[in-house]
């Protein structure tokens, strides 16, 4: 486990523009190790909380544990 965290902060729409997410995966290349500790996606990098698309998650993966 790393003993100290370095923080990525990325601009997808700057990068690509427009587009809509419909998942998302973490990988790493080589002979590298990749941990992530936290993912989030906001519409403005100074907004406290996720995009409302978070709640909408959430229920979808409750409704598939419970089924």
């Amino acid at each position: 486990m790393p003993t100290s965290w370095t923080d990525h902060t990325r601009d997808l729409f700057d990068d690509w523009g427009g587009f809509t997410l419909t998942g998302i995966a973490c990988s790493s290349t080589g002979d590298h190790t990749g941990w992530y500790e936290t993912i989030t996606l906001r519409q403005d990098p100074s907004a406290p909380t996720a995009v409302e698309a978070q709640d909408k998650l959430a229920t979808a993966w409750a409704t598939l544990k419970s089924g």
